[in-house]
């Protein structure tokens, strides 16, 4: 497989559209930490991480409103891609989270996970 992170939002995007409940995804670590993210910004319901002494797998309970029944992710998609990489300037990328007791590494995941959220899910 070429493109890990395409495989697994198209995974999530196949199961939202077949109003699937829960989904299950090969893991890997940058796979768990954007679920993580998902988790922590309330577009899924649950996550639990699977170990098969293999590779592992993810399974994702999505979320849909309780009486529509409309996804919580309307729509998820790459925007960098190995085919096609963007770039944008500084002016528009969002300022990391630090503090004095922060280091450098907490600094550079904080800011990670807040370009994840907004390079992923741009309707939100």
């Amino acid at each position: 497989m070429t493109d890990p992170i395409a495989d697994f939002l198209t995974r999530i995007r196949n199961a939202v559209q077949a109003k699937h409940r829960i989904v299950e995804v090969p893991a890997s670590n940058i796979k768990k930490e954007i679920t993580k993210i998902l988790y922590d910004s309330g577009y899924i319901l649950n996550y639990k991480f699977e170990d098969d002494n293999l590779q592992g797998k993810i399974k994702i309970a999505l979320k849909y409103h309780p009486q529509t029944k409309q996804p919580a992710i309307k729509s998820i998609e790459r925007i960098s891609r190995p085919g096609l990489r963007k770039y944008v300037g500084v002016e528009e990328l969002p300022r990391p989270w630090t503090s004095k007791l922060a280091t450098p590494g907490e600094t550079v995941w904080k800011f990670v996970r807040t370009r994840l959220v907004t390079l992923m899910l741009p309707n939100a």
